[in-house]
């Protein structure tokens, strides 16, 4: 399981993927990369959440709960399995992947062609 640090990024990017969205959609200036590469607290604030974004403990856990139940686990930047091509993205890098399979292909990650399907 990844970090309740790196767990509560994911937390908060499903809270605000809708507003991340419309602001990415809104042209130049919006790019979704910039956006990703804010702290926690400024992500907030630019998606207008005043509030400190601070999941409780228990989503973190119900995540846990309910990845595990789907046979999936959470990968951190924090796990030596972490693959070393997301230091390219600099601050925008995601802080923890959602994933289910085969944990070792992790390390092929930037070393051959990957897809990527969302949503």
């Amino acid at each position: 399981m990844a970090c309740a640090e790196c767990v509560t990024r994911g937390l908060l990017l499903r809270e605000l993927a809708a507003r991340i969205d419309r602001a990415v959609d809104r042209g130049a200036g919006s790019r979704a990369r910039d956006l990703l590469a804010l702290s926690d607290a400024e992500l907030g604030r630019a998606m207008g959440v005043e509030r400190e974004p601070d999941p409780e403990p228990a989503a973190v856990a119900e995540l846990d709960q309910l990845l595990a139940a789907q046979g999936c686990e959470a990968v951190c930047a924090h796990d030596p399995d972490w693959p070393e091509a997301f230091a390219r993205l600099g601050p925008a890098a995601p802080r923890a992947l959602f994933v289910r399979g085969r944990r070792e292909l992790l390390e092929a990650v930037g070393t051959i062609p990957v897809v990527t399907i969302v949503g």
